[in-house]
């Protein structure tokens, strides 16, 4: 259980970074400093995209999921095969994720613009 919930913080993390290091680098190249709305709202856009980006390939190719270890798929949850699709379409907190990535980018940017 403890090595999903360090991997999925470590993704959070190494993602908003990278992201907020991007930023940085081509707001550099442009000589463009946005403003912090401006810069959180294209963040928490690049967000959503980033997450919702193999959505419509998941649906065509109907692509599933089967756990074969009754353990873990008691722990995840829904029964097997799971849809791709479905279990990875928004939910009501994801615009909560991508805020909280939004604020760690901003803060990465902010620091590699110093």
């Amino acid at each position: 259980m403890w090595i999903l919930v360090i991997t999925f913080v470590l993704i959070v993390l190494g993602e908003s970074v990278l992201v907020g290091m991007a930023a940085a680098a081509l707001s550099r190249r442009l000589r463009w400093e946005p403003g912090v709305w401006l810069l959180s709202a294209i963040f928490l856009a690049v967000f959503a995209i980033l997450e919702t980006f193999y959505l419509p390939a998941l649906r065509v190719l109907d692509a599933r999921l089967e756990i074969r270890n009754p353990e873990l798929a008691r722990l995840i949850g829904p029964g097997s095969p799971i849809e791709l699709s479905e279990w990875l379409t928004p939910s009501l907190e994801d615009p909560l994720w991508w805020a909280l990535q939004s604020a760690i980018a901003l803060v990465s940017y902010r620091i590699a613009m110093r």
